[in-house]
């Protein structure tokens, strides 16, 4: 498997066509999980199951509860137990992964129409989940018993704060652009104007940005979206970055990395904010990477050019912030040179 869209889409099969143990399939169907995994994305409408099915689980590894479970066994016995079904179609390794993917699966907060879902993969797994967990019984068992997860508790509150405040700021830089004094005019040709711009071409940008931040605001007030981490990324050198989106795939998913986690949990939640328009652009205005704000992220006529600045998502990103107000003037001048 490739991405999280994927890994979503087997978990659709699994519940789809095949069944769990006696006890544990009535469980998933109390729960109404099927209904929550919707084809386009998580229904928010469901997120209830998510918690049910882990309490199912906890009360499970505490007490016994399900068919073959033998009382003091850990969560890894539980899982196996539940998978058990000898006359289901599919197979058992498949059931298993399903049931971790869920454990590990969130509905980290609602707020109106917005909805964050976070995907916090076990930090021992280097694979997706239905990868990860293929091969004998005996080896399935070692890896269910990795519970440490790459994102904390704190960590996906964080994430969540900071969708809160890109939303916050892509609408009310839509709104600022919608009838733009000379203050804000100031502010666009500061990060996309080469020194060559014409007041026509002011305003075309302006358009654009319109347009495209629209889209970027609507995703962050989506009810679909998801963060999530990527175990294969993360285990080949990327664990370093700050995050990354695939523009392709069919699901709105940014997948976060340490440099996020570094920013929010050092109190620069504004960053975060940055970063998650910045991947959004990628999605939602196909923009690229021509300069990271490491680079220097000035117009310049040769070196950044004006149609090079408006491809930019380091630009967007960092305009966004500063027409909001939200970027120092020391941050300004390090990054805008």
């Amino acid at each position: 498997m490739d991405d999280f869209s994927q890994a979503y889409a087997k978990v659709i099969n699994v519940l789809s066509n095949q069944k769990f143990s006696g006890e544990f399939e009535k469980t998933m169907q109390d729960s109404c999980i099927k209904s929550l995994f919707e084809d386009d994305g998580p229904n928010h409408t469901h997120a209830g199951a998510l918690t049910k099915i882990r309490r199912a689980i906890k009360d499970s590894t505490k007490r016994g509860r399900f068919t073959g479970f033998i009382l003091g066994d850990g969560v890894q016995d539980v899982i196996m137990s539940a998978a058990k079904n000898d006359t289901s179609l599919g197979n058992f390794n498949e059931r298993v992964a399903t049931i971790k993917f869920i454990k590990h699966f969130y509905h980290v907060r609602k707020s109106g129409s917005r909805s964050l879902w976070v995907l916090s993969t076990p930090k021992k797994y280097s694979k997706w989940v239905f990868d990860e967990l293929k091969g004998f019984e005996i080896f399935v068992k070692l890896k269910l018993s990795a519970e440490s997860e790459v994102y904390t508790k704190q960590e996906k509150k964080m994430m969540a704060d900071a969708l809160q405040l890109a939303s916050a700021w892509t609408q009310k830089a839509g709104v600022l652009l919608s009838t733009p004094s000379n203050t804000e005019k100031a502010i666009v040709k500061r990060w996309f104007d080469d020194g060559t711009m014409t007041d026509t071409q002011v305003n075309g940008a302006i358009a654009k940005l319109i347009a495209g931040l629209s889209k970027v605001h609507n995703v962050t007030n989506s009810n679909k979206l998801v963060f999530s981490d990527e175990p294969l990324d993360r285990n080949n050198g990327g664990w370093k970055d700050w995050a990354f989106v695939y523009s392709s795939e069919s699901q709105n998913v940014i997948y976060m990395q340490n440099a996020f986690l570094k920013a929010g949990n050092s109190g620069k939640l504004w960053m975060c904010a940055l970063t998650i328009i910045h991947e959004l652009t990628h999605r939602e205005v196909n923009t690229d990477d021509h300069k990271y704000d490491t680079d220097g992220l000035k117009p310049h006529t040769v070196r950044f050019p004006k149609a090079k600045t408006i491809e930019n998502a380091d630009t967007w990103a960092y305009f966004v912030t500063d027409l909001v107000g939200m970027l120092s003037k020391s941050d300004r001048k390090k990054y805008l040179k």
